[in-house]
């Protein structure tokens, strides 16, 4: 999956290295980054978006279907 940001704009730092740990099947590795650019990056609203749908895509590769997704 490859995300296309608007023209000019660059995908926040830890949004590139988790997506990069996501590429590379290290998944916890990419949740950790998640988790780490939701609590302290200022983000914008598509950058958001993409950590959201980045996140479930590891939840998929890992096997936790809606009804077993860590709380």
């Amino acid at each position: 999956m490859t995300w296309v940001m608007p023209s000019g704009a660059l995908a926040h730092p830890l949004l590139d290295r988790a997506v990069a740990a996501y590429e590379e099947a290290d998944f916890e590795g990419a949740l950790q980054t998640f988790h780490t650019a939701e609590r302290n990056a200022d983000l914008r609203v598509e950058e958001l978006l993409q950590l959201f749908e980045m996140r479930a895509l590891v939840h998929h590769e890992e096997g936790f279907g809606p009804e077993e997704l860590p709380r």
